[in-house]
Parts: structure tokens; C-alpha cells; sequence
């Protein structure tokens, strides 16, 4: 049975393999490629934003009065200042985490 550009091969096991019919496992392969960069991305702004804000309220304060935890600041800096920043470095996790899957997958299928 086709369905999608694979065609499901195997019996009625749990188990199955997908084969490529019509060259969309490039297609796939590229989305989830481009949804963990964007996932790694949002992770490394909401820690950016959090360092951010615990940096500002850490150096404002003294032995009189709290400081003020600026978010509004980290955020537009994740957006303007360190967005190249940020992006890189989930770029580079990206790379990293597809490369480890790939080859604890293999490792599982060999082993």
C-alpha cells in the first residue's frame, strides 16, 4: 500500500519499514530538520531571555531594595542583537542532535 511517497512493507507486526517510492524522504528528512532547528531555537531564546532577566535583577539590586528583572529587554535583544546568535548555536545543536540519532539508529539496527 502507498500512501504519502512510502510504501509500508511487512506483515502485521508491530515492526515496519518504510520504503522511498517517489524521492519524498528528501522532503522529510529537510522538515524535520527545519522543525528542530526552530524547537532548538525557541530553547535557547527562552534560556536567553531567562539569563537575561536573572542577570538585570542580580546587578540592579542592593542591601536596600530588590532590583528589577528585565525581560522586555532580553526578549528584544533575542530578536535583534543575538538573533544571528542564537540561531548559530541552534544550528549547531541541530547538526549535533540529527548526528547522534543517526548513529544511535544505526547502532540499534547493527546491534
Amino acid at each position: 500500500m502507498v500512501r504519502n511517497g512510502f510504501d509500508f512493507v511487512g506483515n502485521n507486526s508491530q515492526r515496519k519499514t518504510f520504503q522511498n517510492v517517489n524521492g519524498s524522504l528528501g522532503l522529510v528528512i529537510f522538515s524535520f530538520f527545519v522543525y528542530t532547528w526552530i524547537a532548538m531555537y525557541i530553547h535557547n531564546k527562552i534560556a536567553f531571555v531567562t539569563s537575561v532577566g536573572a542577570a538585570s535583577y542580580y546587578f540592579s539590586s542592593n542591601k536596600n531594595e530588590d532590583g528589577e528583572a528585565e525581560i522586555m529587554l532580553g526578549l528584544k535583544w533575542s530578536v535583534t542583537k543575538n538573533f544571528g546568535s542564537l540561531a548559530m548555536g541552534a544550528l549547531i545543536m541541530t547538526i549535533i542532535k540529527m548526528l547522534r540519532d543517526s548513529s544511535n539508529s544505526n547502532k540499534r539496527r547493527n546491534g
